[in-house]
């Protein structure tokens, strides 16, 4: 007796199935693929990355009807119908992310990626001496000006920037040019809104500047500020009192 067409469609069926058990292949793994593309793999933290699973596929079940559990590597998962998912990693490093595709009684996992997070945020720069309103005297001996710098990537660079306010402070609010140190002995001209930096010499978590006695600085009221950049390339840039990166202080000869 002869098999009709439909005898042979599960007879084809049925010897696929065969040889995947065979093969040691899951035939519900044959039937279902998910797929793990990520936008970019060496983002920034705090950043959006956006994940995308819509390349996956279950044999017989329409793409309305699958659900997705995207798995971040960082402790967070996210459940969702939708194949896109937008996540940001709070700390830098190393995390592997996969999504788990499930639907009609299939599902499938991912292959893994791996994603690289590199540190957003700043060093953690301070300025400890001299203090805010102190009064230094640049006479027979150097003036040490000296602070902290921190970075979980270590810090690259150090830089600082000395500005000649005045006699009294009130000259800052009419000032259009500024007269900053040039790291050498005397003071140049330039823009209030263009700082002029020079190096500062850093150890370690320190970092450290000496005025010499024979840097030419009038006696006057003084803006130091300081700057630091990190071994990813991320720089200070907000420059405020209250963060310890800015301070006045007068300077007597």
């Amino acid at each position: 007796m002869r098999a009709g067409a439909g005898g042979r469609g599960w007879l084809r069926a049925l010897t696929v199935l065969g040889a995947l058990m065979v093969a040691g292949i899951s035939p519900a793994s044959a039937l279902a693929t998910a797929v793990l593309n990520v936008a970019d793999r060496n983002p920034l933290q705090r950043h959006g990355v956006m994940f995308n699973a819509s390349g996956s596929q279950l044999t017989g079940v329409s793409a309305d009807q699958l659900s997705y559990l995207f798995k971040f590597g960082d402790g967070i998962t996210q459940s969702s119908f939708s194949p896109l998912a937008l996540h940001a990693y709070a700390q830098p490093g190393h995390y592997v992310a996969t999504v788990v595709v499930s639907g009609g009684g299939l599902a499938a996992t991912s292959a893994p990626v791996t994603l690289a997070v590199r540190e957003w945020l700043p060093p953690t720069v301070t300025i400890v001496s001299p203090r805010q309103d102190a009064t230094v005297r640049l006479r027979s001996r150097a003036v040490s000006l000296r602070g902290a710098a921190v970075d979980p990537v270590g810090v690259r660079s150090v830089r600082l920037s000395l500005a000649f306010i005045g006699r009294a402070s009130s000259a800052r609010a009419s000032a259009v040019s500024c007269y900053f140190f040039n790291g050498r002995r005397g003071l140049h001209r330039a823009s209030c809104s263009a700082p002029e930096y020079f190096k500062a010499h850093v150890t370690g978590s320190r970092w450290s500047y000496k005025l010499s006695p024979g840097s030419q600085l009038p006696t006057g009221i003084y803006e130091l500020r300081v700057q630091a950049t990190d071994n990813a390339g991320n720089q200070t840039s907000a420059f405020r009192a209250r963060l310890g990166n800015l301070i006045d202080f007068t300077l007597l000869r």
